[in-house]
């Protein structure tokens, strides 16, 4: 998240700025090697553990190639902050 002070009030949100464009991370060709460059190139910080479950999801079940914003999702959602089991919660069902 970015932030800044505004000298003058806003009269719109749109600045140009473009985001980067998504794209496909060739799991199903490259397998884990794909998923470690997008991980450097993202700084997702995905563990050994998450690129080796991350692969087996994507090449073995689901049988598809993740996208960027999808592998940034899921470094997001398993960062050690947002993950339950680090803090021993009991998940319901």
């Amino acid at each position: 998240m970015t932030e800044c002070v505004y000298s003058s009030p806003l009269t719109s949100f749109n600045h140009g700025i473009k985001p980067d464009p998504w794209f496909y991370v060739d799991v199903m060709g490259k397998g884990k090697v794909a998923l470690q460059e997008v991980n450097q190139k993202l700084g997702l910080a995905f563990d050994e553990w998450d690129l080796e479950y991350y692969t087996d999801i994507f090449r073995n079940k689901l049988k598809r190639n993740p996208t960027s914003v999808e592998c940034f999702d899921l470094a997001q959602s398993n960062s050690e902050h947002s993950r339950h089991w680090f803090f021993k919660v009991s998940y319901l069902e």
